[in-house]
């Protein structure tokens, strides 16, 4: 991941990325898969559809064991610990 200078870091609060395709093994049953737009903000990551209009899940670093971008497949891996707990929404 490249690094931000600490201005830039200061005036940014969150990285938007496009992703073609978000893999999370423990969510291989997720209903809706397909194209989503990931934000890192400070403690969590947050996945939405294409409108940014509704929050489709949200993983909060501490649940997560490991995560990998994959150069053949172009695919962010997201493997969560055992007994993770997905969020839904900001409530």
């Amino acid at each position: 991941m490249p690094c931000l200078n600490k201005s830039l870091s200061k005036s940014i609060n969150a990285l938007v990325l496009h992703l073609e395709f978000v893999k999370c093994k423990n969510l291989s049953d997720y209903k809706k898969k397909g194209k989503f737009y990931l934000i890192i903000t400070y403690d969590h990551l947050i996945f939405y559809q294409k409108d940014f209009y509704e929050i489709q899940f949200k993983i909060f670093f501490n649940e997560i064991l490991h995560i990998f971008h994959c150069d053949q497949s172009n695919y962010v891996h997201v493997t969560l610990k055992e007994n993770s707990v997905i969020g839904s929404s900001f409530d």
